[in-house]
């Protein structure tokens, strides 16, 4: 019976492996990543996928620009001496819109009062 390399090589490890010091083992034993896989019985593809995390856990953060805080500016109503809008129905019913109203609350009442 032949075994493969996949019967070798356990899917998991039985103990956690530490990444960051099999990074800095490959790096100093100057053999090519696959090579350092294969002596010491790791897989590749995870080899690789370690590395890349590692390589994003290390890169620099993000640099914080300064902002400068502004206060909001505020609506100050203002005294107007314009007259307010006035809807007045043959029944004798007024309605006194003042300015500035809200357009969408004005509309829905409008289609209330259209109802018969």
């Amino acid at each position: 019976m032949k075994i493969t390399d996949s019967q070798l090589i356990p899917e998991k490890p039985i103990f956690p492996l530490n990444w960051q010091s099999i990074m800095q083992e490959w790096e100093t034993s100057g053999l090519r990543q696959r090579e350092f896989c294969k002596a010491r019985s790791l897989v590749y593809s995870q080899f690789m996928y370690h590395r890349g995390q590692l390589k994003k856990s290390e890169s620099k953060p993000a640099e914080l620009l300064p902002i400068q805080l502004v206060a909001e500016k505020q609506s100050i109503p203002t005294p107007t001496t314009a007259t307010p809008f006035v809807l007045q129905w043959p029944s004798g019913l007024r309605l006194s819109i003042p300015i500035g109203a809200d357009s969408g609350t004005l509309k829905t009442l409008l289609s209330y009062l259209e109802r018969p």
